[in-house]
């Protein structure tokens, strides 16, 4: 029988006498009994073919490093969506029950932004899911002059404007219980570091959050799933009322556990054929190699973009930069789905973050190694990687290959400098004296590849938030270089399109406070029948522009995979 942690005599004794609004925290615990047939995957399509909004995430970890991959998120119809490019804000409501929160929010927006900035407008469209008429509210706003995309996205987020958890539960980590779960692109380093008007037009907008209120939490280590609602109340409000419903919202998503079909489906089936290619070597073969009939267009070609890497490396001998990380997008045409693209990349290459973001005719579908930031008990970490080398196909072999990287002076080196500038960003927001590094140089091994990683770690201090923790790391340095402005000031100049969400974050901030953040690396950005990927490689005073070239290729190589074609390598 499914029941609350908090039963609704504790709930209304927890709202009573309520002077401000506040949100409160409510568990319905569901035993996954041991079967690894109940898993994320199958919940998440059951979700995304009953939902009604056309947004839906999946968050995973398939690597199974203890230490990362605990927990998994899936949800979809959220709240609302926010949207932020070029300094204007959207905030649209998705669901009609959550109109007290996104009325707050409002409130909040006309406050800081100025209510001759903010308007907001009812519209009527036709959900192509259900064909029913759907009425919604939105919010634009002009993000004020000393403000930047972040301040933005914490007016958004009630536990940052004084509207308190009530009752934060906390678990061993950081972990998503409802709060903005989304992306930040790369490009919205225009406004919060550059300080200067993008030079081209975005296809996509620069951060785009779900706010949820109702989620699941797979805990994979006790086989336990938690449904995890979190109403919004405000005083004098039916508090019994919003008990009931949270309970009712609860009710409905057990129903879709319960519905969850446990055969051998096509999820298995798509599974297996990837691991199959794996086995057979095609999923690692090199993309030089084949024809790649599906390719539309890449940013630049191979001479471009070494070209590219010796204006950077005629930098880094001038003494502007130490580093810079270069990239090339490509593009494809392809007729898979999201999630059929999701499946396909999951069995190919796990990572410590897997991911799907299905925000309507936008979706995201990733398998990125490298954590951005994670934010739990007011505790920041980051994990800088850089030095790369393959796995061996025995047991020596894999240790004499991870020796040899770990004594190449030059990855040596530039692991080094990465650290340093790590420990820079965490110490801006972090008391003095707790910034420290562990597991410094550690080898940790994946399923394809080995890399050198170290954790920078460091205390908030009592006026920053996990907001402030985010954009003193972002973006990552192992995406830009260092020193980390003039770096991305070069890679303004020197590629020739938008990164969009490449070199981005992608995750969540958590209502409780915690936030955990993957760097948008191999991942792919779908709209429609276009997916683009993207990879970059690292320049230092010794790099050799055709090796760094064929390092791009190398790091899509799974990406392309997954879509069912691989590069023509220009001769």
């Amino acid at each position: 029988m499914l029941s609350f942690d908090l039963g609704k005599k504790e709930f209304l004794e927890l709202v009573s006498g309520l002077e401000k609004p506040g949100l409160v925290q409510l568990f319905a615990k569901v035993e996954a009994g041991g079967s690894s047939a109940f898993s994320p995957l199958k919940l998440y399509r059951a979700l995304r073919d009953s939902g009604t909004t056309g947004y839906s995430f999946l968050l995973e970890s398939v690597e199974k490093q203890e230490s990362r991959a605990r927990y998994s998120f899936v949800g979809n119809d959220p709240d609302a969506v926010l949207k932020i490019s070029d300094r204007k804000v959207s905030l649209e409501l998705l669901n009609q029950k959550a109109s007290p929160l996104f009325e707050a929010i409002c409130a909040k927006m006309k406050e800081v932004c100025g209510p001759e900035t903010v308007e907001k407008e009812n519209e009527s469209k036709i959900n192509e899911g259900s064909k029913k008429n759907k009425c919604s509210e939105k919010l634009t706003a002009a993000i004020p002059e000393g403000k930047d995309v972040f301040d933005a996205l914490r007016l958004a987020f009630l536990p940052a404007n004084g509207i308190e958890l009530l009752n934060s539960r906390r678990f061993d980590r950081q972990t998503f219980l409802g709060g903005a779960i989304g992306y930040t692109a790369y490009d919205a380093i225009y406004d919060s570091w550059l300080g200067v008007k993008k030079n081209f037009e975005s296809d996509i907008p620069d951060l785009q959050y779900l706010l949820v209120s109702k989620s699941f939490v797979f805990d994979h280590l006790t086989e336990v799933v938690y449904i995890v609602i979190t109403p919004f109340v405000i005083p004098g409000s039916d508090a019994g009322k919003i008990y009931d419903e949270a309970f009712s919202e609860a009710e409905k998503l057990y129903s879709i556990i319960q519905k969850v079909d446990l055969s051998e489906d096509a999820v298995d089936a798509v599974k297996a054929s990837a691991e199959g290619a794996i086995v057979s070597g095609a999923a690692v073969s090199s993309p030089s190699t084949t024809s790649g009939s599906n390719i539309q267009v890449c940013s630049v070609d191979r001479s471009g973009f070494e070209e590219s890497v010796l204006q950077a490396k005629e930098h880094i001998f001038a003494g502007d930069v130490f580093q810079i990380v270069l990239s090339r997008k490509c593009e494809f045409i392809m007729d898979q789905s999201p999630f059929k693209l999701y499946m396909q990349l999951r069995a190919i290459n796990p990572s410590p973050y897997m991911y799907i973001f299905e925000f309507g005719d936008l979706a995201i579908v990733g398998a990125s190694p490298e954590t951005l930031l994670t934010v739990h008990k007011r505790t920041v970490i980051i994990n800088p990687i850089a030095g790369t080398c393959p796995r061996g196909k025995s047991g020596a072999e894999d240790e004499a290959l991870a020796s040899h990287m770990l004594n190449d002076e030059k990855e040596r080196a530039e692991h080094v400098m990465l650290v340093d500038l790590g420990r820079n960003d965490v110490r801006m927001v972090s008391e003095s004296g707790s910034v420290k590094v562990s597991g410094f140089m550690k080898v940790l091994k994946y399923s394809h590849v080995q890399h050198i990683e170290s954790t920078v770690s460091g205390t908030l201090r009592p006026e920053c938030d996990q907001f402030d923790a985010f954009r003193a790391v972002f973006p990552a340095g192992t995406l830009s270089g260092a020193p980390k402005i003039r770096a991305m000031e070069i890679i303004s100049e020197l590629e020739t399109a938008p990164r969009g969400i490449y070199g981005g974050g992608v995750g969540y901030y958590s209502w409780n406070g915690d936030a955990d953040f993957a760097i948008v690396i191999r991942t792919l950005l779908i709209q429609g029948k276009k997916a683009s990927v993207q990879a970059g490689a690292g320049i230092v005073a010794d790099s050799d522009p055709a090796y760094e070239f064929r390092e791009t290729e190398r790091k899509m190589a799974a990406m392309l995979v997954a879509i069912g074609g691989e590069i023509r390598v220009e001769k």
